[in-house]
Order: structure tokens, then sequence, then C-alpha cells
């Protein structure tokens, strides 16, 4: 039979250096042609500074991970009709807010800007803070608490 491979007593084999860096402006080029939300990079134990003269043994920590913000997500598609979206199972945690003021009114989810009505909007399941805007009728605020699976419809008349 062949003889198994024995590895050398020692210390072991150094891991390969990582590739470089790319250019500043290459990396801004796949950001612009791939926008995509942060990622979160694992966490890291320190390496070892470079070794040469009085370097030797230092422990330098590792970059800090890039944490997206806080909270869930916001609106993941949006229609301009009733049933314009199709209702995701419960399973999603994802449920339908339709929104309709008349005559019309600006819509605001959570505080953020997110079309005129009437509109759909598939979401994370859970209460959501609604505003609805008219630039002559004023605002008119709402809780909406959406459930997995369902559709929720609001329709609200703005007074004159």
């Amino acid at each position: 039979p062949p003889a198994a491979a024995v590895a050398p007593a020692g210390p072991a084999p150094a891991a390969a250096a990582p590739p470089p860096a790319q250019p500043v402006q290459a990396q801004a080029d796949t950001v612009a042609a791939n926008p995509a939300p942060p990622v979160t990079a694992p966490a890291q134990a320190p390496t070892p500074a470079p070794t040469g003269r009085g370097g030797e043994g230092k422990k330098v920590p590792a970059p800090r991970p890039v944490v997206p913000p806080a909270g869930r997500p916001g609106v993941l598609a949006a229609a301009d009709a009733l049933e314009g979206l199709e209702l995701p199972p419960a399973s999603s945690g994802e449920g339908i807010l339709f929104v309709n003021a008349l005559p019309w009114a600006e819509i605001q989810l959570d505080g953020r800007v997110e079309g005129f009505t009437p509109r759909e909007l598939r979401l994370a399941a859970g209460r959501h803070r609604l505003r609805l805007v008219h630039p002559t009728r004023g605002a008119v605020e709402r809780e909406a608490d959406v459930r997995a699976g369902e559709r929720l419809r609001i329709e609200v008349p703005l007074n004159p």
C-alpha cells in the first residue's frame, strides 16, 4: 500500500495573503452599477501586524463590521391599483396595504414618501404609521395594522 503523507513538524504554514484592494475608481463603478443594501461583515479576530522591525507580536484590531440601519424593511413592492399585487403567503411575514384618499394625497409610510394615492404596498406585517398629505386639504394620520398574508384597505376622504 502507498505510504501516507506526513506533515513536517514545526509551525503551521502561513495563510495566503488577501488579494490587493481594488482602486477607488473601480469600487465606485461597481457600487453605481450594482446598488445593494449594506451587508453585515462577519466578526473577525485580531490579525497580527506585519512583521518587521519592532512590529513582531503586536495585534491590530479587526475592522468593525458594517451594520445596516436598524428597523424592519420598508415597502417591498408597490402597484397603482387595488389587487395589483399578489397576496403574499402568511408564512412570509408580509401583507398588503391599499391606500386611497379622495381626491388624492401623497403617501408617507413610517416617515418615507411612497408615492400618491391610490396605491397598494407590500410590506412587513405589523403596525405602520400612515400620513396622507394634500397641498390644500391638509394631512391625515392613521395607524395601519398590517397582518401577514392579508390585504388591509384604508380609504380616507380629505375635507375641503
